[in-house]
Formats: structure tokens, C-alpha cells, sequence
């Protein structure tokens, strides 16, 4: 059974005048009925002896013998505290050392040492393990004062993991033993470093005492490595009972334990630990030596002597715990190593040596340091099965279920009947181009019951054909299964619960094994699957429908909006009938009356209906085609006013239309996502991308892009080709989307263009289930490809050459020249006038005919009435002839001679009116009257005064208003800010100014005065004025309501900030307080500022605030160029320009160029213009216009 054997080795010095008692250490060495077990502890007790006289202490040291095969059953616990603990160790011993000197494990040992660390807890005396390595002493609420030099059996975990990193096999199985405290310890530990190392454990198989054979456990797994932790017993079983796994192909790693099994196969890889039990004593002694340091200020505090607990005990109470933290916590320098502990008092750092079993006996193939660096020699190892030749990580599955999405040009489909179709197939037509084959057969499931076949062909099926079938590695091949889906799919919240849709979904609930196409890698999907290193990189576009800019056949229509057409026909209508009825109803119609001698056939009647409308016409159009005009005096009138309006007319819309046509004409199409299209965007422009897609997630994720996304939702499609049809048929005007597939779909179809540079860039991927054992294969092949540029001329295949169409896109640099089809619809007005004509023709001939026979019948009539009347008169007039005669030769004395009357004045005659072209009969009667009089100044002041005279009244009096309210004068051509280029003169009289203040501001750098000068005149004098009142801060708020809206936050802002800053200058520049600030007095004020570098006054930092704040429209609190350059074009600048002047001031301080400008770079740049003299500092470009400072 076993014997208890008390050696007492002590140490007595004689000292003449006092007898001081040495400290005592007790040291409990554990023995088995083996020889060499009794001869390493006679090593061990002379080793303890050499040691204690040094440090000038007193040693007991007891043997306890267990069996060879004990059980913990054989140790009685309570025995071994009362009879070891509390009489022979607990004996005032300041520290207790517990040796293992067995050559397996004992549980009866086991028993002991943890009887004894147990009960030595409770007087807080240290226990120091020597080679005691199980995983219980590792919990402090048990073994409060335990700790050893050797590490516990948890730390070959560590071992494992770098041998792991070293063999280059990161998937493995963990088997361990039901119940077994220390493979429990392993597997923790093991887990938490394999997730910092990348390593994935498939498996972790929990073996019952009943059953030792792990062929049906490994069933499913597709590792070779295959890690066992177990004890020496354990492992035999194991051994004996598996021997079918130990075969070619297997990677076995055991436990330094289970590496001691008689029966280990040839090939296992073991670890063993580089500590003997002689060094970890000597270990154990130098901890203690560093310990005693504590004891020097308690020389007379000793432990408890016996199992008695009094109540004030100083050592249970303090020293005995400060004396185990002090070795626990203090790095012990040693001889070959530092000595370390954890808090739980365990040693952290140790070395390996790494044994792999061999035929005729173990072999070193490596071994780690202390350090944790691994050394191996893969060449010297041999495998299982007696092969020289590394296994393989893992075994591979054979038979791969693949998914893509019909998306050209990486996978067309074709709907068969039969998949054996497929082959037959060559170069086919589909999707509007010629696709070549081969043809892979393909499903897809409609519905639960029916499943439609197909064939697929395209650049993703091309590479997965490679990669099933590349010869470098015939092991790793594959054969696939394909399928189709609808959609990539990804993350969908809904309101219960989140959902993965499409190949995403599909990869996740195990449908299928990998998924490729133009799926890209984004932070969502791998979440939930593995991506293969990248095969194809892209970024984001915009695809937009080209509209060639060029003249509409409409053009002579375009200078005159429809409402001004509208409201110009209504006038001719009303127009026209107002003359007719004054022509018809005024009384003086007539302007010269008829007398007796004029005959009833002349035409001084009024205008006819008719001719009023042709004379109004007549008049608009200038055709000069007006055959009679208005004969009263207000219908004239009225005739000279529409006159001068047709004439302002005409002049207009042949101005306007000099302009459509001669000017130049910006380009309408989009420049990229910064397009104020996309940053603003208005009700009758759409755009929008693939729901639930990359795209869909990228633009959800940027928060910049929010307003975007927000408009996008509305016109999100489910497939790219239904958003492609969409933009052809315009009802969707932009489409964003992978850059790939845009530059494919515009290269065949000439009505498509890809806009703007890239941005969210990204790559295609082969996406396959989490953890799986393909991604690596997958990823070298794909790396392969790309090396061999078998991947470049797959893309140039199928998108660099494939469908190309050459399309022509003219980019017009000049104005677009009118031509036959642009002007063809005034040929068509002048030939449906010809029709309308030869239409009336017709008519007016049927019914001249008509009124030409009536006419016959009338003259008829007339003529033999005629007849009858003249034959009566010369009945008559015979008659009375005879007397006639007589009566003249009666009296011949008394007729008149006869002579030509040429008054006049009393007499009418008939003259030709040169006006009205005919002749009229003259009225004797005096005409220039006082009526007539007014009448001829009135219509000279209102209607032939210069219409240049009157502009110029109306102007000076506009101008007088303004100055009377506002105390300004009209700025010509002035915008927000001022930014704008000075003309000729203005420019000199810049320098002059400059000049004086020069001469009146000597001590002022001129370059200073320059820039103050600038800023005065650009920014605050609006109307040149040489002063600043408020009437040009006004303005500024006036044009800030013009450009962003009354109701727009800048114009709230406006008035706000425009107002403080008014008073802030009259408060400390208005020294006169004539409520005008001069430019003298802004220079003195402003150098008053730049004498305070650090104290500025409060106006200047609003106003440079409410300078930043108005270009900020986003209100997203930085400024980007896009910004800027909208801001500045709605003020005149060019695009260039403002890019030019970006590019200039937004940098860092080392130069670099900055995407955006946050308001604390804004206002360092703002002073720099202000106060800096240095003229290269990017402030002073600030406002654009670079050259002129």
C-alpha cells in the first residue's frame, strides 16, 4: 500500500550569546514503487540540501510512496491533513515544496498534493508545485496559496497553435475524454487562441468511456488534423480501438501524456516540456530566494506551528499572503530563463521540444522557446501511414452545389426543354448580341413543384469552369451543379426579424456551396459568408440615355415661351376687333365728305371686319400685304400704338432667337455623382440603382449621400436589366450601377453613356459558406489566373471586345448650326399654307362661278332698263330743244364769259391722296382749328417722342427712388460677394486707391492695403461708392433672397448676420458716425484688428461664419468642392474657375490636397486673407479669381 518514511535533515549553529530560531521550509516528495522514481528523489532531497544551506534556512523534507497504478480512492484525505499536514509539515515552515517524482500520472499523488495545497490554504502558507501540472490547482477560491514552476497541461495549447501556424493548417479536430478536467482546460484555452489565430475547429468530439472508437464520430468532417488530449490510459484505448485512422492523409497531434502510451502509431506529432524535475526545483528555490525579501522586516512573525487558528495571528492575517504575492508577482532571474507567473500562479513562460514518432523511437523535428518562437523541420517528419508527403488540410468535397444570377455579361441564360441541349449549343444570339459558347446546363426553381432547365454562359461561368478543372492541383478538383437566382441578395430588415435574400440567403441555409457572378465584396455580406480574393475590381457609375444637343425642329419657336405666344395671338384677335368697331361706330369715319359731283363707287367706307384683322396681321408680321387702313381718328391711334408694339415685338424675338442660335450652349448631361442633379434633386429627374444590392448598401451607408438615397427609394428596380429598359424608355433618367456592367451595356448601344469617374470602388468575388474548406483552394486558383492572365483575356472576351458597337457622341464646342431638319417645320408651315390656300381656291371658284351668273342676269336687266330710261330722256329732251334755241338767240348780251374758278378756299376739286391712293373730292372749309391743334401735340408727345428718351426718364427716376430709400447706387453687374472681375476702369481706379492709402497708411505692408482694399470694394462697397452703408448690406440679403428663396435657412441667416455685422462696423469703424464707414476708416479699423493676432472682434467672426454657412447648403457641416462650385456658379463663375480656386486654398499645412474644408480650416484661411502678408498662403485665394491678387 504505501509507507510513511520521516527524514529530518537539520542544521544547527551554536551562537555564543543568542539562540535565534532559522525558518523552516518543508518539502513533500512523492514517490512510486518504481527504482528510478526512488533514485530521482534521492536526487531531489540532495539538490534541496545544497540549496537550504545557502539561503541559510532549516529543511524537513518526507516521502510519500503511492503505487504504480494508484487510485485517489487508496488516499484518505482526512489522514493526510492530520497526520502530514498539521503534525509534520505545518511546523512554523514559511513554505511547503510538493515534488512529483512518479513516471506517469497517480491519481493517488493527485490526492495527496491537493489534500495538502487545500488544507495549507487555510494558514495562508505557500505551496510551491514542483512538475505538478494538473489543471485544479489553477482556481484560487481552492488553492488560494498555490504556484509552480511548471506550466499547467493547458499551456501545450500554445504549443499546438504555433505548430499549427507553422504546418499551415488552420481547420482541425478537437477530441478530448468525457469528464477529464485537464482536456477541458485545453480545449478552453485552445478555442480562445484559435479565434485570434484563424484557426476554425469543424469538430469537438467528447469521447464516453464506453466507446473509443472515433470513425463514426469524424463521419461528416472534412479536416485532416485531427488534435487528441487525453491521459496515458485513455490514449491506449484510443489507440487500439482507431487504428483505421491513422492513415495516409491523417494529421494526428497528441498531448505530452498521451504521447506515452506504448502504442502510439508511427507519425504522430507530439510536445513535450523541456523541464526536468531537477530545474523546476531549482526554479521553485529561486522563487523562494526572492520571496525571503519580505522577511527582513519581520524577522520574529512566524507561520502557525500547529492545525490551531488564533485569533490575532499575524501571519494568517497579512504576511503570509504578502509573502506569496511577493513570489507570484516578481520576474525571478534564473540562469537560462526569467521566471514569470500568472494570477492564478501559474507559470506562463516555458519550452517545447516537438516529437514526432518514429519506427524506431521518438525524434525531435522541432521545439519553441520560451519566447514562443517555433523551429521545425517539416523534412524530418514522418506522417501516418509511413508517407513522407505533407497531408492536405483538409479532404474536399467533390460534388459542389454552385448559384449565379443572369446578369450579362457574366451569365446568360437560355430557356431549353432538355439540359442535354446545352452541348449542342455554339455561338448563340442573346440579350441583343452574340454570345459564344460552350453552354453550361443550368436550373432554375420556379415554384415548389417545377423546376424550368437552361443554359448558362458568360465570364463567371467561364472562370468556374477553370477553376473546377485546373490541373495544378488534380487532388483539389470539383465538379459543380449550377443553378440560377434571381437576385445577389444580402441583409433585409423587416419588421420581425432580419433576412438574408438571393445567393446570400441561399449560402447561409446550406442551398448552395458557392455563389459567383458580379457579386461584390462589401462589410454586410461577410458577415455571413467567406469571399475568395478578388477576381475582377470596379467601382460605381452613372449610366445616363445620350440626347444628341443639337436644334429641335421647333427652333424659331424657342425665343417666345407659349404663354407669350398665347397672350401675342389673343392681342391680334382683340386688337383687330377694337379697330373694327372704332372704324365702324365713330362718326368721324369718313375723313373727307362726298358732294354731289363725286361718284357713289368710291371707297371711303369704314374697315371691314376682315381688313382690320388683315391689317393687324399685316402690321405684325411686316408683310406689307395691308390694302385698306383705319379712316377715324382713333382707329389710327390705336393702329400707331399696336405698330410701336409689333416693332418692340419683333425686335425681341429677333434678339432672343440671335441668341438660341449663336450662343453657346452649356452640355445638360450628368458629370458624375456630384452632379447638382444628384445633390439636388428635382421632382421631374429620377434615378435610382438595384434594390437591396451593393450599390443599394453603399449609398446607405454614406451618410453624404443621404438626401440621395432618400430619392433613390422611390425608382429602385429588382434586376439591372429592368433599370437598363427603364432608362431607355426615359422613365428613369440616371441608373447607378457597377462601372462593369455600364461600360458594357453603353459599348453596345450607342443611347447609353457611362458618366463621371468611379467612387465606391469594390471587387467581384466568389462567395462561399462560412468556414468552408474551398475559400483557400478557391483563392490560390483565382490568384493563379490572374498571374497567368488567364483572367485578363476572359474580360477581354466577354466585356472588352464583346457587342461593340462604334458610336459617335459629338461633343459640340461651338453653337449648334441650323439646317434643313431643323428648319423643316417653317417649310411645312409655308406648304400647308399652299394647301390651305388651294383648298380656298377651290371654294371661291364654285362660288365666283355662282355669283358670276347672277351677275349676267343682273347686267342684263340693267342694260335693257338702261335702254328703256335713255330712250325716254330723248323723248324728253327733243321736245324741248326748240325752245332752248330760241331763247339763246334772244338774248345774246347777257352770258358771262366763261373762265377757270381756281379758289379752293369756296370751290371742291377732285386731287389724288398719295395716303389713300385714289382720288378724293376736297371739302371747302377751313381745317386747322384748336381741336386739331391739341390733337397734333398729343399724338406727338405720346407717340413719336424717341422710345430712348422715355427709357431714360423712367430709368433716372427708378434710380432717384432707390437712392431716396436706400441711400445706394445700382452696381452694374455686381454679384453676391463681389467676386467679380473689375472692369478697365474700375481697375485703375483701384490703383489709385491703392495708391493713396499707400501714401496715407505708410507703416501698413502694401500688400495688406491691397487685399483690405479688394474686400472693401468686393465685398461691402456693392455700388462703388468709396462708403459703406446699410443699403449695401441690404443688398446683399435682397440678392440672398433672389438666389436661394425667401423661405430657404440662408436667407433667415442673411438678414440676421447682415444686420449684426452692420452694427458691429458702425460700432467700430463709423468714427464720424455719419453712418457711412469710408475706406479710410475700414483700413484703420482693420488695422487696428491685425494687431490683436489672437483677439478678433466679434463681427468679423460672424461674418466669416455667415460666409461659410451660405455655401453650405447641405448644412452638413463641411464645404466640398461641389459645393463651393455650385455655390460660386449660381453667382457667375465658371466651373474651371471655381476649381481652380478650390484646388488652390483647400489644403493642409503640408500642401496636400483636401476633399473637404470644415469650418476651423474656413476661418484659418479667412484670416489668412485678412491678415497675412505671406503671398503664397492659400487664403489668399480664397474667393476665387486668383490672378487679380
Amino acid at each position: 500500500m504505501f509507507s510513511f518514511i520521516p527524514v529530518v535533515i537539520a542544521s544547527v549553529f551554536v551562537i555564543p550569546v543568542f539562540c535565534i530560531e532559522k525558518q523552516k521550509v518543508g518539502v513533500l516528495i512523492v514517490v512510486d514503487e518504481d527504482q528510478n522514481s526512488r533514485l530521482l528523489s534521492d536526487r531531489v532531497k540532495t539538490t534541496i540540501n545544497d540549496e537550504i544551506k545557502e539561503l541559510n534556512l532549516e529543511a524537513e523534507t518526507f516521502e510519500w510512496e503511492v503505487s504504480l497504478d494508484g487510485k485517489d480512492r487508496q488516499v484518505n484525505r482526512l489522514f493526510v491533513t492530520k497526520e502530514l499536514v498539521c503534525r509534520d509539515l505545518l511546523n512554523s515552515s514559511i513554505a511547503i515544496f510538493l515534488v512529483q517524482c512518479t513516471r506517469k500520472e497517480n491519481s493517488a499523488a493527485l490526492a495527496v498534493f491537493s489534500a495538502v495545497g487545500y488544507a495549507l490554504g487555510f494558514y495562508r502558507v505557500p505551496v510551491i508545485g514542483v512538475m505538478v501540472k494538473d489543471a485544479q490547482f489553477s482556481r484560487k477560491n481552492v488553492y488560494p496559496t498555490f504556484l509552480r514552476t511548471s506550466p499547467p497541461f493547458s499551456n501545450e495549447a500554445f504549443v499546438f497553435v504555433h505548430l499549427l501556424n507553422a504546418l499551415k493548417y488552420h481547420q482541425v479536430v478537437v477530441i478530448t475524454v468525457a469528464e477529464d478536467v485537464n482536456g477541458q482546460e485545453f480545449v478552453q484555452v485552445f478555442d480562445s487562441l484559435s479565434i485570434r489565430n484563424k484557426i476554425q475547429i469543424q469538430k469537438h468530439i467528447e469521447i464516453e468511456d464506453a466507446n473509443f472508437n472515433l470513425t463514426e464520430s469524424l463521419k461528416g468532417t472534412t479536416s485532416n488534423t485531427i488534435i487528441l488530449y487525453a491521459k496515458t490510459s485513455k490514449a491506449f484505448r484510443i489507440f487500439n480501438e482507431s487504428v483505421e485512422l491513422f492513415v495516409k492523409g491523417r494529421v494526428w497531434l497528441v498531448n505530452e501524456a498521451g504521447f506515452k502510451a506504448d502504442n502510439v502509431p508511427r507519425g504522430v506529432l507530439s510536445v513535450r516540456l523541456r523541464q526536468t524535475v531537477l530545474s523546476s526545483l531549482r526554479d521553485a528555490l529561486a522563487v523562494l530566494r526572492n520571496g525571503l525579501e519580505i522577511f527582513d522586516d519581520f524577522i520574529e512573525v512566524r507561520p502557525p506551528s500547529q492545525c490551531k487558528i488564533n485569533k490575532n495571528n499575524e501571519w494568517i492575517n497579512n504576511i503570509g499572503q504578502r509573502f506569496y504575492d511577493k513570489m507570484i508577482t516578481s520576474k525571478v532571474h534564473s540562469d537560462y530563463h526569467d521566471i514569470e507567473f500568472d494570477g492564478n500562479g501559474d507559470r506562463t513562460e516555458a519550452s517545447y521540444d516537438v516529437l514526432n514518432h518514429h519506427a524506431d523511437g521518438d525524434a525531435i523535428v522541432g521545439f519553441m522557446t520560451h519566447y514562443g518562437n517555433l523551429s521545425i523541420n517539416e523534412s524530418s517528419i514522418v506522417w501516418p501511414g509511413d508517407s513522407l508527403l505533407k497531408p492536405q488540410e483538409i479532404t474536399l468535397p467533390k460534388n459542389l452545389k454552385a448559384v449565379t444570377v443572369p446578369d450579362p455579361p457574366f451569365t446568360y441564360s437560355i430557356p431549353v426543354a432538355e439540359k442535354s441541349q446545352c452541348k449542342y449549343y455554339k455561338t448563340m444570339f442573346v440579350e441583343g448580341g452574340h454570345v459564344p459558347g460552350p453552354w453550361t446546363p443550368c436550373t432554375k426553381k420556379e415554384n415548389l413543384t417545377y423546376t424550368s432547365y437552361h443554359c448558362c454562359a458568360g465570364f463567371a461561368i467561364d472562370l468556374l469552369v477553370q477553376l473546377s478543372s485546373m490541373e495544378a492541383q488534380r487532388d483539389a478538383t470539383f465538379e459543380f451543379e449550377l443553378h440560377l437566382n434571381d437576385t445577389y441578395g444580402g441583409p433585409v430588415v423587416t419588421e420581425d426579424d432580419l433576412i438574408l435574400n438571393g445567393m446570400i440567403g441561399e449560402l447561409d441555409i446550406g442551398l448552395a456551396d458557392l455563389a459567383i457572378g458580379a457579386l461584390s465584396i462589401n462589410p454586410e455580406r461577410e458577415k455571413y459568408v467567406d469571399f475568395s480574393e478578388p477576381w475582377l475590381f470596379h467601382g460605381i457609375r452613372v449610366l445616363e440615355k445620350w440626347h444628341p444637343r443639337d436644334s429641335p425642329m421647333e427652333s424659331f419657336l424657342q425665343p417666345l415661351k407659349k404663354s407669350l405666344w398665347g397672350a401675342l395671338f389673343v392681342s391680334v384677335l382683340v386688337i383687330g376687333c377694337i379697330i373694327y368697331l372704332l372704324d365702324w361706330r365713330s362718326p368721324f369715319n369718313i375723313p373727307y365728305q362726298k358732294d354731289i359731283f363725286t361718284r357713289p363707287e368710291l371707297e371711303d367706307t369704314p374697315v371691314s371686319f376682315g381688313e382690320a384683322m388683315w391689317f393687324v396681321w399685316g402690321v405684325l408680321l411686316n408683310s406689307g400685304v395691308s390694302e385698306k387702313t383705319p379712316r377715324s381718328f382713333s382707329a389710327r391711334v390705336l393702329g400707331i400704338v399696336w405698330c410701336g408694339f409689333c416693332m418692340i415685338m419683333v425686335a425681341s424675338y429677333t434678339a432672343n432667337l440671335a441668341a438660341f442660335l449663336v450662343l453657346d450652349q452649356p452640355d445638360k448631361s450628368l458629370n458624375g455623382i456630384n452632379d447638382p442633379k444628384f445633390r439636388n434633386p428635382s421632382i421631374n429627374f429620377s434615378f435610382g440603382t438595384v434594390i437591396h444590392s451593393n450599390t443599394y448598401q453603399y449609398f446607405k451607408r454614406q451618410v453624404e449621400l443621404s438626401t440621395m438615397f432618400r430619392k433613390m427609394e422611390s425608382h429602385n428596380y429588382k434586376t439591372a436589366q429592368e433599370a437598363i429598359n427603364a432608362l431607355l424608355n426615359e422613365s428613369l433618367g440616371a441608373f447607378i450601377w457597377d462601372s462593369a456592367r455600364l461600360d458594357f451595356e453603353a459599348s453596345k448601344n450607342c443611347d447609353l453613356r457611362a458618366r463621371g469617374t468611379l467612387f465606391g470602388r469594390s471587387a467581384y468575388g466568389i462567395a462561399l459558406r462560412k468556414n468552408s474548406p474551398w475559400t483557400p483552394y478557391i483563392t490560390s486558383r483565382i490568384l493563379k489566373l490572374a498571374e497567368t492572365g488567364d483572367i485578363q483575356k476572359m474580360e477581354s472576351k466577354w466585356i472588352g471586345t464583346a457587342g461593340k458597337e462604334k458610336c459617335h457622341h459629338e461633343i459640340h464646342k461651338t453653337p449648334a448650326r441650323l439646317g434643313l431638319q431643323n428648319m423643316r417645320d417653317l417649310f411645312i408651315l409655308v406648304a400647308v399654307g399652299v394647301v390651305v390656300g388651294s383648298i380656298l381656291s377651290f371654294f371661291e371658284v364654285q362660288i365666283g362661278r355662282k355669283k358670276l351668273k347672277e351677275g349676267k342676269r343682273k347686267r342684263l336687266a340693267f342694260n335693257y332698263a338702261q335702254r328703256w330710261r335713255l330712250r325716254a330722256r330723248q323723248q324728253s329732251a327733243d321736245s324741248g330743244a326748240l325752245k332752248t334755241i330760241e331763247d339763246q338767240q334772244q338774248d345774246p348780251p347777257n352770258r358771262q364769259t366763261r373762265s377757270i374758278n381756281l379758289d379752293f378756299n369756296e370751290r371742291p376739286c377732285r386731287v389724288y391722296c398719295s395716303r389713300c391712293r385714289k382720288a378724293v373730292t376736297t371739302i371747302p372749309k377751313p381745317v386747322v382749328g384748336g381741336f386739331a391743334m391739341f390733337c397734333t401735340v398729343l399724338l406727338v408727345v405720346t407717340f413719336l417722342w424717341p422710345c430712348h428718351v422715355r427709357e431714360n426718364l423712367a430709368s433716372n427716376q427708378a434710380q432717384s427712388h432707390r437712392e431716396s430709400h436706400f441711400s445706394v447706387k445700382p452696381a452694374r453687374n455686381q454679384l453676391l460677394f463681389g467676386l467679380v472681375a473689375c472692369n478697365p476702369d474700375g481697375h485703375k481706379m483701384t490703383e489709385n486707391g491703392n495708391a493713396d492709402l499707400v501714401s496715407k497708411f505708410p507703416d501698413v505692408d502694401p500688400f495688406l492695403l491691397q487685399k483690405w482694399e479688394r474686400i472693401f470694394t468686393m465685398f461691402f462697397d456693392r455700388n462703388l461708392s468709396h462708403n459703406v452703408d446699410w443699403g449695401d448690406f441690404y443688398l446683399v440679403v435682397r440678392r440672398c433672397r433672389d438666389v436661394y428663396g425667401a423661405e430657404s435657412t440662408q436667407i433667415g441667416y442673411a438678414r440676421k448676420s447682415m444686420e449684426a455685422l452692420w452694427q458691429g462696423l458702425c460700432k467700430a469703424a463709423d468714427a464720424d458716425r455719419d453712418k457711412l464707414i469710408s475706406l479710410e476708416e475700414w483700413v484703420s479699423l482693420i488695422k487696428e484688428v491685425s494687431k490683436k493676432k489672437d483677439d478678433h472682434p466679434k463681427w468679423l467672426d460672424d461674418y466669416q461664419s455667415f460666409m461659410f454657412k451660405l455655401f453650405d447648403v447641405s448644412s452638413d457641416g463641411v464645404l466640398d468642392m461641389a459645393e463651393y462650385a455650385d455655390g460660386m456658379s449660381l453667382y457667375g463663375f465658371s466651373y474651371r474657375e471655381c476649381v481652380e480656386a478650390y484646388k488652390k486654398f483647400a489644403v493642409d499645412q503640408k500642401g496636400n490636397h483636401l476633399d473637404r474644408v470644415n469650418p476651423q480650416q474656413w476661418k484659418e484661411m479667412f484670416l489668412q486673407l485678412f491678415f497675412s502678408t505671406d503671398r503664397e498662403v492659400p487664403g489668399n485665394h480664397l474667393f476665387g479669381k486668383v490672378a487679380e491678387i
